[in-house]
């Protein structure tokens, strides 16, 4: 599990490297982070009636609050008026940003700039992508200031070789099966090696960039293919086919 610090290193790594979309991403995951732990520390301090509606509530979506999305942290927060009982412990008075609109806002954006329509115009083209990733960016560090959470810096250095190989081991094999389905795989390329999904040919490194959120740039054909094969996908290579047709 990854520590906020590091979540949002990499969602600054990625705009400065003109990945917005990728940004955009990461800062979700910051959001899903930060509601989970407040859950974790405030929900054991609910009134019972509130208690009761927020055990009601997961009980309900039949899943664990570890894979909760952010619309689900929403819909658990407003349902167990934690949104107020968190206030009221942090003594804020007047939130701006900690509030269900606020951070619905920021969530559906999330949602319109990593999942296209394809069937309508994206409500967001009419928008630079930097300038909302931007945005997102900025409305959730005002959020974590007003909640008053602190954040270390995290040193260039271990991202390489420490924060993209966690990432990669919190991928799942339905991770790569939607990112098969995502609109964006199109942009990606494969030019000798392959996954095979439903009679189509998928570029291994498009899965995984897609499916972890890490630019395409950052890890090598191999990386991707022994990841793949981790999860029982068979990767397929051309030089290979070419020498058993010889």
């Amino acid at each position: 599990m990854w520590s906020l610090s590091d979540l949002l290193f990499v969602a600054k790594k990625l705009m400065g490297e003109g990945n917005h979309v990728q940004a955009i991403e990461e800062y979700g995951k910051v959001l899903e982070l930060v509601f989970r732990e407040l859950y974790k520390e405030y929900f054991p301090q609910l009134p019972y009636t509130d208690l009761d509606k927020a055990v009601n509530y997961v009980k309900k979506l039949g899943k664990s609050v570890e894979k909760f999305t952010i619309g689900e942290w929403i819909g658990l927060f407003r349902q167990s008026r934690l949104f107020d009982f968190i206030k009221s412990r942090k003594k804020i008075k007047e939130p701006l940003f900690f509030t269900p609109g606020f951070v619905d806002m920021l969530n559906k954006l999330r949602v319109e700039a990593t999942h296209p329509r394809t069937d309508e115009e994206s409500a967001l083209s009419r928008y630079d992508i930097k300038l909302l990733a931007s945005f997102v960016g900025l409305g959730v560090e005002c959020l974590l200031c007003e909640l008053g959470i602190q954040t270390k810096q995290t040193q260039v250095t271990p991202v390489r070789q420490t924060y993209i190989k966690g990432i990669f081991s919190q991928v799942s094999r339905e991770d790569i099966l939607k990112a098969a389905r995502d609109p964006r795989i199109v942009k990606y390329r494969w030019v000798s090696k392959y996954v095979e999904i439903e009679g189509k040919r998928y570029p291994v490194k498009g899965l995984l960039s897609l499916a972890s959120g890490i630019p395409t740039s950052k890890f090598t054909t191999n990386e991707a293919e022994r990841v793949l094969e981790k999860m029982g996908f068979k990767v397929y290579s051309i030089n290979k086919e070419s020498k058993l047709k010889t």
